[in-house]
């Protein structure tokens, strides 16, 4: 009888070592989860589908540079339809986006100017010379079932179309995660930048799973700024050519 409780013993011992090494954190190699696909937004067409700070907790910097926002000038697409969008704030845009996870990287891309960013999984980091550029240098890792990004290298320009300042400084963290059982993806942006704001910001947004949606080329043809009476002989002469 103490033989056959022994054994009863060992054999629930052996079944706990297990379990813990089988917990949710460990994941063995190559069963990250797999977030690829194309997302749309979740809000009517010109809605925010986004949340944000109810009061953005500026420095005078960051303040001043609010103030003085104009969407014409920082903006380029308002300068050229054709120019791509920057980072983050296409993010926030109703086009759809594509995640397409590749051997030690993942894609992402835009279908308004054809924006595409790239996500470093394997280690990669910038170099001492790594130009600022709109889409920055991002690096990323699997944390459990979330995919968390680090981008820093941006350029200076906008959080949101809103005119919240960014400075080259600032560094953004993103995460992604799927709530059990769903495709969609939740997402948490933070965006610490000292220059403009006395504490890191936080905003969120939900990407919707589309089986049918298509991220198609950005064929545009630029006819120049927005607000510019256009050139009706060129225009005319674009026309020809298509």
């Amino acid at each position: 009888m103490r033989t056959l409780r022994f054994l009863v013993i060992l054999l629930g011992v052996i079944g706990h070592l297990t379990a813990s090494a089988q917990a949710p954190n460990t994941r063995a190699a190559g069963s990250d989860p797999d977030f690829s696909g194309i997302y749309v937004s979740a809000a009517p067409i010109g809605t925010p589908n986004y949340t944000q700070p109810e009061v953005y907790p500026f420095t005078a910097e960051g303040e001043l540079a609010h103030s003085a926002f104009d969407p014409i000038v920082a903006d380029p697409q308002q300068l050229d339809d054709c120019a791509a969008e920057s980072v983050p704030s296409v993010i926030w845009g109703g086009n759809p986006m594509q995640i397409a996870q590749e051997e030690g990287r993942i894609v992402m891309r835009f279908e308004s100017g054809d924006t595409t960013r790239t996500i470093h999984l394997d280690g990669t980091l910038p170099s001492s010379d790594q130009a600022h550029t709109i889409t920055g240098f991002s690096t990323g890792r699997w944390v459990g079932a979330e995919l968390r990004i680090e981008t820093t290298h941006l350029l200076a320009g906008v959080i949101t179309n809103r005119g919240y300042p960014m400075s080259q400084d600032a560094r953004l963290t993103e995460r992604y995660w799927r709530d059990p059982g769903q495709k969609d993806l939740q997402m948490e942006l933070v965006v610490d930048d000292p220059a403009n704001y006395t504490q890191p910001v936080t905003l969120t947004r939900e990407f919707v799973w589309s089986a049918e949606e298509q991220v198609r080329p950005w064929d545009c043809v630029s006819l120049g700024p927005r607000f510019s009476e256009p050139d009706i002989d060129e225009l005319a002469r674009m026309l020809e050519e298509l």
